[in-house]
C-alpha cells in the first residue's frame, strides 16, 4: 500500500497535468440508422447535447464523489474524526474525457481529542477519486440512452424550438438517474489514514520535497 499510494501521488500529479493540456479528439457521431430528424429536432443536434452533457457529468460525478469524503472541521460525534487542518492537494480534470485525478492529504483528530491547540492522536489522511474508465466506456452510455424521439418529446413540451438546440446546448433529458448510476460506478475512491498505511505520511513528505510549477508557463519571475 506504501508503494502503491506514492505512486498514485506521483504519476497523480504528471498524467493529470498532461491530460488537462492535451488536445480533444472530435467527438463520436449519433449511432448510425437512425432517421435525419426527430419532430424537427435535427439527430445531430440531439445526439451532441446529450454527449457533450453525459462527458460533462465526468466532472460533477467525480467532484462529487470526492467532496463526499471530505471530513468536516466540527462534529459532535465523539467516535468520529475531523478535519484540523488542509495539506497538500492536487486537482486536475478534463473536461472531455474521464482523465484527471483529485486528491488530498490532511491533517485530521479524533473529535473525542477536543479543539484546543496541539489535540492528541491527530494524523495525515489521504482521499482521492478517479475513473477507472475510459472516454469510449464513458461514450458508451450516451449510446446506450440515447432516444431521440423521447428527446424531442421532450423539448416540444418544454418549448425549446428546434432551433435553440445547437453546438452549445446541454441536457440529461430526463436520463439523469441512470447516466449518473453508470458514470458512479466507474469512479474509484480511496479514504486512507496513516494509521493504517504509514505510506500517507510519506507521501506528504515526499511532496513537501518536490517543486512544482503553479502553471503551464512555470513559477512567476522571481520566485525563488
Amino acid at each position: 500500500m506504501k508503494h502503491a499510494l506514492l505512486a498514485v501521488s506521483a504519476l497523480g500529479l504528471a498524467l493529470s497535468t498532461a491530460a488537462s493540456a492535451s488536445v480533444p479528439p472530435p467527438p463520436p457521431g449519433p449511432p448510425p440508422g437512425l432517421p435525419e430528424s426527430y419532430e424537427g429536432y435535427a439527430t445531430d443536434s440531439l445526439w451532441y447535447a446529450y454527449l457533450f452533457w453525459v462527458r460533462g457529468e465526468t466532472v460533477t460525478r467525480r467532484e462529487a464523489a470526492y467532496e463526499a469524503l471530505r471530513l468536516p472541521g466540527y462534529s459532535s460525534d465523539e467516535t468520529a474524526w475531523r478535519t484540523e487542518l488542509d495539506g497538500p492537494r492536487y486537482e486536475a480534470v478534463s473536461w472531455w474525457i474521464p482523465h484527471g485525478n483529485l486528491f488530498a492529504f490532511e491533517w485530521v483528530c479524533p473529535v473525542s481529542a477536543g479543539y484546543g491547540d496541539n489535540p492528541e492522536g491527530c494524523l495525515w489522511r489521504y482521499r482521492s477519486a478517479f475513473f477507472t474508465t475510459d472516454a469510449q466506456a464513458v461514450h458508451a452510455i450516451a449510446y446506450d440512452t440515447f432516444d431521440g424521439a423521447a428527446f424531442a418529446a421532450r423539448l416540444r413540451e418544454q418549448g425549446v424550438a428546434p432551433e435553440a438546440v445547437d453546438r452549445n446546448y446541454r441536457s440529461g433529458f430526463g436520463q439523469q438517474a441512470v447516466v449518473h448510476a453508470r458514470l458512479d460506478a466507474m469512479i474509484q475512491t480511496r479514504d486512507v489514514r496513516e494509521d493504517t498505511c504509514p505510506g500517507v505520511r510519506d507521501g506528504v513528505e515526499a511532496l513537501a520535497a518536490i517543486s512544482l510549477p503553479l502553471s503551464p508557463y512555470g513559477p512567476p519571475a522571481g520566485t525563488p
